[in-house]
């Protein structure tokens, strides 16, 4: 039978463990209000970046450093998702001038697997022909994730030079063969010929 003392003692700890844990889920509850509040400023007073890639000009510079960078950066990247034509071109003038597609570059050089995934996953949203390089060579990534994240970012890049590397991850099953033909199904009708030409040297 258990001592009473000991008894009183354990169940005062489980009260302070609980306490404790309470206490830490409202922490994080309260700054996770203060940063959506927060982010909720900052995309309204950076509202001016995606107006200007709507009239299909350059939008001004981002800022430098901190939150209100990272901020602007989300914003642009799901706005350039909706975009074509000349509208595309600046927000790619943007990332480039800003030094985004430089930073994302940087980041493949990570050990952390989720941090080069990110960065892949940025660079096939800039659309810059500039990382193609570096994105075939993270279809040999350890990571799946990262060699995923590359396929679909060649896809959205859209150049008839990826055609070749892609049919490559997915025949070594470095890509899963039905993730690769959604990223060839994305790249635009000038990519046809490069694909028919790969097709019939493999056949």
């Amino acid at each position: 039978m258990v001592p009473p003392a000991l008894l009183l003692v354990v169940l005062a700890a489980t009260a302070l463990i609980g306490v404790a844990s309470l206490a830490a889920l409202a922490a994080a509850k309260l700054r996770w209000q203060i940063r959506t509040r927060r982010d909720a400023r900052f995309r309204a007073e950076l509202r001016e970046l995606t107006l200007a890639l709507a009239a299909g000009e350059i939008p001004p510079a981002a800022p430098v450093s901190g939150r209100r960078r990272e901020v602007a950066l989300e914003m642009m990247i799901d706005t350039v998702a909706r975009l074509r034509g000349r509208n595309r071109v600046a927000a790619q003038l943007w990332f480039e001038q800003n030094g985004f597609v430089d930073e994302a570059l940087r980041e493949l050089r990570s050990r952390h697997g989720w941090r080069r995934a990110r960065a892949t996953y940025r660079l096939g949203r800039f659309g810059s022909p500039r990382t193609e390089p570096y994105l075939f060579a993270l279809l040999k990534d350890p990571r799946y994730e990262v060699r995923d994240a590359s396929a679909r970012a060649l896809g959205r890049i859209g150049s008839p030079d990826a055609v070749g590397p892609l049919l490559d991850a997915a025949e070594r099953r470095r890509v899963a063969p039905g993730l690769a033909s959604g990223a060839l199904l994305e790249m635009p009708a000038e990519c046809d010929r490069a694909l028919e030409a790969s097709l019939a040297g493999r056949g």
